[in-house]
């Protein structure tokens, strides 16, 4: 390596070295607030992917924007009003639909006592994504994570009387939903071919398992690394599961609704469910995979079946 080289690479790293130290104090400053921020966006989207997925992109852009924040007491609310902001954006994508049915501006009604006799289970059913998504945030912030209407009214921009109409709306549309989830469903080839990536992992078959990626495949371990091409996740990835000490396999879970591979960890003589990822696939290969081996909480949160 010649002297300009050695010169720019200190120079990246100088460059480099600060940011990762602001990240992690970053990281390190939004734990506390990560697993219930992470209970709103699973919520809002019915999947603990899919939240995982909003989390990721709401601390991005929190940390991007992290110089206006004035008060480091008011961090938890301004991260739930960007969850927030998100999520009603990815309802608004997923089902614009759904969206169109909603008051837009969560207008007040006339005074009325909220019921608070519903049991919590209920806002936690897949009936809640049937929702629109201000009446799902408002739902999801009072009876799951027990905001105060006051919190409600701050983290979904409106007044405090806009943020009781769409919750008494959301209960009185929630009691009619039909309660049964309405399982998305995998093709039946996909979820064969799924059943079979599993198969490799359990016999450690890697070659095999490799034989199933697309040429051009992306990989993301969701809060670490990401990178694309078969040969980066046979190197990257599949020598990582070779190397775990702990005994471990994987099986073909229905995780609020939706097919998917969840690594069981045996903990004292039992098997225990401690991760997953998600595999999309094109014409027969894998072209996607998002693996949450890195995310401990997440499971917390799951509806399985």
């Amino acid at each position: 390596m010649g002297m300009t080289d050695s010169n720019d690479a200190a120079g990246r790293a100088a460059l480099l070295e600060p940011a990762a130290d602001a990240r992690a104090r970053f990281l390190e400053a939004v734990g506390a607030v990560r697993p219930r921020l992470h209970q709103f966006c699973t919520r809002m989207t019915g999947s603990v992917f899919d939240g995982e997925d909003l989390v990721q992109d709401t601390l991005a852009d929190a940390f991007f924007k992290l110089g206006g924040l004035r008060d480091e007491r008011a961090l938890a609310p301004w991260l739930f009003r960007i969850a927030h902001n998100k999520a009603i954006d990815f309802v608004r994508r997923v089902d614009p639909a759904l969206a169109a049915a909603e008051d837009p501006d969560m207008a007040e009604s006339p005074e009325f006592e909220l019921d608070r006799s519903r049991e919590v289970t209920a806002a936690l059913s897949v009936a809640i994504t049937r929702l629109p998504p201000k009446e799902r945030a408002c739902l999801v912030l009072k009876d799951v994570l027990g905001h105060s209407l006051e919190e409600i009214a701050g983290i979904a921009d409106t007044s405090i009387g806009g943020a009781k109409a769409a919750l008494h709306r959301a209960r009185n549309k929630l009691e009619q939903l039909d309660r049964a989830a309405e399982a998305a469903e995998l093709a039946e080839d996909e979820l064969t071919l799924l059943q079979t990536y599993v198969a490799c992992f359990n016999a450690h078959d890697w070659q095999a398992a490799g034989d199933l990626l697309g040429a051009d495949a992306r990989l993301e371990l969701v809060g670490r690394i990401e990178g694309r091409g078969a040969d980066f996740v046979k190197s990257t990835y599949f020598v990582n599961y070779q190397a775990i000490a702990w005994p471990w396999r994987f099986e073909v879970w229905r995780v609020d609704g939706e097919p998917l591979a969840v690594m069981l960890k045996e903990i004292d003589g039992a098997w225990r469910p401690h991760a997953g990822f998600r595999v999309r696939w094109a014409e027969g290969r894998i072209v996607e995979i998002r693996d949450y081996i890195y995310v401990p909480y997440l499971y917390q949160a799951a509806v399985t079946q």
